[in-house]
């Protein structure tokens, strides 16, 4: 058997050291003054394990000095010495035990147990032994696989048919694309333990060569049986094929048709056309899928763009994977905007509105939903400005612009609508109708001016190119009356016409002017005026006097409160005082000044007039001395 040296790693574990005094019978040995140290038991098959070995010893002397230490060595070599690893296990006399570990399965050690004291070191004498014999297990693998399925699957039995020694813990089936698989590799495992076992191989790839091995673990490692190899399910995309120009192309679609010739071993799951606007289009891209199995169909194409270019393929699904057919390409439905035409100017412009022609020539492959005239005051009207729309499809049509604004320049085109989008024709442009502010003039003085009314005429000499909406009177007690004042309206067009004035009040002075509307605006007459209403005035009484004449301020009109001078004139006489002084409304006494008032040397005296008067042009002021009464002229109060 081969000696070598254990290395130095190997370690000696003691797991337990007793003192037994009732085995010291050879203690009257002391030949050589060193401890005595014999063997209790020698080796045995029951004293090896996997990986270690248990040694019992005894210190049987100690030649009359104390044991300072005791223990096992252990070499490969003979002879073992404390130089060599070695385990200690207390000291002085008595039994001692220890476990031997991280021995090498089936190598041969030397192994001696010894003791210390001052005078050097006693050994045992030496115990070879073996340990523990270890193999890999025997594992072999069936050369054949069985039950290889479309599902990616296949059947593999293999047999444990040696432990050698050890403990299967694992066992199972490598296996790769690649020989000599591992447990690096696939594996499945499949218990432990000695006998037969089968597992299923699962996700290979189709028509694939595969080498497999069994293997089984137990303490020593891991062991392989001999390699074989088989070739898994047979399986390849489907063939297709596709047409090499749609059948039918249509406005937003087209369509294509395709054939599965062979399903190549499996089953097609799901078949159709895929389309882009870029080359090899795929699954990802736009698809409409036609059932599934062998045999031709025809597939619609959806939402496509017009005048677009597409590239096309068929394809077909089997479990290997989807399969396409050779690219083609076609150009979809061709779409381009109406042609569409606009007359030069209008048939007809009126005060708002202008008639305009046009022309549909061609929907050019769409079909046109709207058409009619656009117009602004800007270049370049839209459908987005003014808009006047008239039916829809090709041919002439008119349109009819309305709320023009007179004295404006319009520019306008035709337009057309259809699935492409909007077309216009070429732009032209037209001035509105051009409309001035009517003539209009008043006929005369106001007629029959009555209390609180009065009848005025006007007269609509031109419209000026528009047409007379209203027209009428205006009036205020302020100069330059316009419809925002006292209005009366006497209906439309041009003419003479007569406005009542109402709700006047009396003595009092209004402005008046005639109006005529028109779409320019307003215009307006030149400006007049007159007095309204005055009542009849009835004085009896005269002046009685001779001597003076009775004189008022210069003015004809007073305000309630107002100051009022009267002078008695005479050119040789001072009048003096006056026995009373009153006010009268035609001849009914209103007020009494007082009497016996006294007048300045001019003759004249001034009074206030009452705060409370009403409006009457019939008040005189009469002034009385002694049986003499002298009677003023007439004059007017108003508010």
């Amino acid at each position: 058997m081969n000696k070598f040296i254990l290395a130095l790693g190997t370690t000696l574990l003691l797991f337990s050291c007793e003192k037994e005094e009732g085995l010291l019978s050879k203690k009257a040995k002391k030949g050589t003054g060193i401890p005595v140290v014999e063997w209790v038991d020698t080796l045995n098959t029951d004293s090896l394990y996997y990986n270690k070995a248990y040694a019992q010893a005894v210190v049987v002397a100690d030649s009359g000095l104390p044991v300072s230490e005791r223990g096992f060595v252990i070499s490969t070599a003979e002879a073992p010495s404390i130089d060599d690893p070695k385990t200690q296990c207390g000291q002085g006399l008595g039994v001692f035990q220890a476990f031997v570990t991280n021995l090498d399965y089936g190598q041969t050690y030397h192994l001696r147990a010894y003791a210390i004291n001052e005078l050097g070191v006693g050994y045992s004498e030496e115990i070879s032994f073996e340990s523990y014999k270890l193999d890999l297990p025997t594992v072999t693998a069936n050369s054949a696989v069985s039950n290889i399925k479309i599902d990616a699957t296949a059947e593999v039995s293999g047999e444990v048919v040696s432990s050698n020694g050890g403990t299967v813990t694992e066992r199972g089936v490598v296996w790769s694309s690649s020989p000599n698989p591992t447990v690096n590799d696939n594996k499945k495992s499949k218990g432990s333990g000695l006998g037969n076992f089968s597992v299923v191989l699962t996700g290979l790839k189709y028509s694939t060569k595969y080498y497999y091995r069994a293997y089984a673990i137990n303490e020593a490692g891991t062991a392989y049986s001999d390699e074989y190899s088989f070739d898994s399910y047979a399986l390849q995309l489907a063939s297709v094929s596709v047409g090499s120009a749609p059948t039918v192309i249509s406005q937003g679609g087209a369509q294509i048709t395709g054939n599965v010739t062979s399903a190549n071993g499996g089953t097609v799951s799901d078949r159709g056309i895929v389309w882009s606007t870029s080359p090899n289009p795929t699954t990802s891209n736009n698809k409409v899928s036609k059932g599934s199995g062998l045999g031709g169909y025809s597939a619609s194409l959806t939402g496509l763009n017009n005048n677009t270019k597409y590239y096309y393929r068929a394809y077909a699904t089997n479990q290997a994977g989807t399969a396409y057919s050779s690219e083609f390409s076609f150009n979809s439905y061709q779409l381009n905007l109406p042609s569409v035409t606009a007359n030069a100017s209008p048939s007809s412009i009126d005060a708002n509105s202008a008639q305009i022609s046009g022309n549909v020539t061609s929907a050019n492959g769409g079909t046109v939903s709207d058409r009619g005239i656009v117009w602004s005051t800007s270049p370049n009207p839209t459908t987005s400005n003014n808009k006047a729309s008239s039916g829809n499809g090709v041919g002439s049509f008119n349109a009819t612009l309305s709320g023009l604004s007179i004295n404006t320049k319009y520019y306008y085109r035709a337009y057309a609508t259809n699935e492409a989008g909007t077309a216009y024709s070429s732009e032209y442009s037209f001035n509105s109708k051009t409309v001035n502010l009517p003539s209009v003039s008043v006929s005369g003085s106001p007629s029959s001016v009555g209390s609180g009314s009065a009848q005025i005429s006007g007269n609509v000499t031109s419209a000026n190119g528009g047409t007379i909406s209203e027209r009428g009177i205006v009036w205020s007690t302020s100069p330059n009356p316009t419809t925002s004042n006292n209005k009366v309206s006497s209906g439309s067009g041009t003419g003479t016409f007569a406005g009542n004035l109402s709700g006047l009040n009396n003595f009092t002075k209004y402005y008046y002017r005639a109006y005529a509307i028109n779409e320019a605006g307003t215009a307006y007459s030149s400006e007049y005026s007159f007095n309204s209403y005055e009542p009849p005035c009835t004085i009896n009484q005269g002046t009685t006097g001779s001597t003076y004449s009775i004189q008022i301020t210069s003015k004809s009109s007073f305000q309630p409160g107002e100051s009022i001078k009267v002078t008695m004139y005479s050119s040789i006489y001072s009048f003096g005082q006056a026995s009373s002084v009153k006010l009268y409304n035609g001849d009914n006494l209103v007020h009494t000044f007082g009497s016996w008032l006294v007048f300045d040397s001019n003759n004249s005296r001034q009074f206030s007039l009452p705060s409370s008067l009403s409006t009457s042009n019939c008040y005189n002021i009469r002034v009385y001395k002694g049986s003499d009464v002298y009677v003023s002229q007439k004059f007017t109060v108003k508010p």
